[in-house]
């Protein structure tokens, strides 16, 4: 039995997904389950999505249409059955080792939420070649006419990756 589902779902941009998908299994020891959501991949890359997850009995494709990441993440929410979901934008590359620290921080903390050190390149505005995207942050839920929003504050956003602390902290 799988203790996390991989979920994927695109960003701001479609690109990126088949070498996403292929990491996550190069990179992600099993048991986990996959869910790639297509919220609107043009059909060259839907075509490479069917290729990269045929035959793997863990990975499953949920087409929703054209949605943003969050209400993608809030649709499918109801179908999963693991104790943990780890959510991937479909232009993130994982690396070896990357989900048995968090799964383990996460059984000793009881946290609901888990952020790993995210570093992005730059590429559409300047900067740092290689940065943090994400090292801690605060999240919060707020309500907005009934409707919950969630708001986050990313600390050492943009910090050069050499420049960053190297202990774990709570978020």
């Amino acid at each position: 039995m799988a203790d996390v589902t991989v979920v994927i779902t695109p960003r701001d941009r479609y690109t990126g997904i088949e070498k996403c998908i292929a990491n996550v299994y190069r990179c992600t020891p099993e048991p986990f389950k996959l869910l790639v959501v297509d919220a609107g991949y043009p059909a060259p890359l839907r075509r490479g999505i069917e290729r990269a997850v045929r035959g793997r009995a863990n990975a499953e494709i949920v087409d929703l249409g054209r949605v943003i990441p969050m209400e993608a993440m809030a649709a499918v929410r109801s179908g999963i059955d693991t104790p943990y979901v780890m959510h991937l934008d479909n232009d993130s590359d994982v690396t070896p080792g990357w989900l048995p620290p968090l799964l383990e921080t996460a059984g000793e903390t009881g946290a609901a939420i888990i952020n790993p050190l995210t570093l992005e390149r730059a590429g559409v505005d300047d900067g740092e070649d290689l940065r943090c995207h994400l090292y801690t942050s605060d999240i919060r839920v707020v309500a907005v006419e009934g409707a919950p929003y969630l708001i986050e504050n990313k600390h050492f956003r943009r910090t050069a990756h050499r420049d960053l602390p190297t202990e774990v902290r709570e978020t």
